[in-house]
């Protein structure tokens, strides 16, 4: 019974022998990868040490390198996020009548008055 268990498996010599998990799924990338590998190894060699050579010069020529490789999305779906970044106190100026901002700042002021006493604050009573 051992011998034809053993028999019936029979093993793969190594170079042939692949891993279970080696499928990848056909990728444009792919090859793309390999060849910015190969670059990356060979850029070391063909332009010297690394420290000969400022940081600008290095940018510079990784863009040449990628250039053309490096696919940049029109959208990245979180723009939204950005509104809480914009300042609109630019447009807010311009867009604003002057009265609404000279109120605002006539309350702003009265506040200011009302703190500064001791015995009077202000008071916000809720209409609930």
């Amino acid at each position: 019974m051992e011998g034809t268990h053993s028999s019936s498996m029979k093993q793969e010599p190594s170079a042939t022998r692949k891993p279970a998990f080696s499928r990848q799924p056909p990728s444009p990338y792919r090859a793309e990868t390999s060849q910015i590998t190969n670059k990356a190894q060979t850029w070391g060699q063909e332009s010297g040490p690394l420290t000969s050579s400022s940081g600008r010069e290095r940018l510079k020529r990784h863009i040449e390198e990628v250039s053309g490789k490096v696919m940049i999305p029109d959208s990245w779906g979180q723009e939204n996020l950005l509104t809480d970044w914009i300042d609109y106190s630019s447009f807010d100026k311009l867009l604003a009548p002057k009265g609404i901002t000279s109120a605002r700042e006539a309350l702003i002021a009265e506040g200011r008055r009302a703190c500064t006493s001791p015995h009077q604050r202000l008071r916000v009573e809720s209409s609930c």
